[in-house]
């Protein structure tokens, strides 16, 4: 798999958010994107993920040297401003989260719920979860699906000291083959890192 960016610009009515990206990433690597809040990490991740187009430069995605044309549906996107489906169980949202994007082999509902540490609490719906809890959950959704990449858009928001380490972990033992895009203003979210850009070199 190979995801390339070309002369990537996005630009709000006459407001250029970033122009002149180009940077390529492969399975297998970790590229962090970093930058002060409101500089534009966001908008960049949807434009990676296909969510949006940019205002400029072409987006490719490759599997076995084939252009894929919806490539979004190999990608998963972990992020605290994607709600969750708050009326179900956790069983319930994992069940329902399978049926549109599979987890990797050997991950089943069991060891999704044994990962998070959530097991004794299987029977409480999602929208009294704490904002921590969900953010954990919205992070191993995302990480143990069977996708190509998997974008991360601020990851410890909402996670104490705890959280972290659950989250540092999760990142090392469990992100498989996929290709990985982490982008936050906190340098500790960047557990792993095989290329970096800083969004303000992009600004016109």
């Amino acid at each position: 798999m190979k995801l390339s960016m070309e002369n990537i610009g996005k630009r709000f009515q006459y407001h250029w958010i970033f122009r002149k990206i180009e940077v390529s990433i492969a399975s297998n690597q970790v590229l962090t994107i970093k930058g002060p809040n409101g500089s534009g990490k966001s908008t960049l991740l949807k434009i990676i993920s296909g969510f949006l187009s940019p205002s400029e430069g072409t987006v490719q995605f490759k599997m076995n040297n084939r252009v894929i044309a919806d490539y979004y549906q190999h990608v998963a996107y972990a992020a605290p401003y994607v709600d969750l489906v708050n009326q179900f169980t956790l069983p319930e949202l994992i069940r329902f989260q399978k049926k549109f994007k599979p987890f990797r082999t050997n991950i089943d509902e069991e060891t999704i719920l044994d990962i998070l540490g959530f097991a004794n609490i299987k029977s409480k719906i999602i929208k009294d979860f704490s904002s921590g809890m969900q953010q954990r959950v919205k992070l191993a959704l995302g990480i143990l699906s069977a996708s190509e990449i998997c974008i991360l858009d601020e990851p410890t928001t909402n996670l104490d000291r705890e959280g972290f380490r659950w989250y540092e972990q999760l990142v090392t033992e469990y992100r498989g083959d996929s290709a990985m895009v982490i982008a936050s203003n906190e340098s500790r979210d960047f557990v792993l890192e095989d290329k970096s850009l800083n969004i303000d070199d992009y600004k016109s």
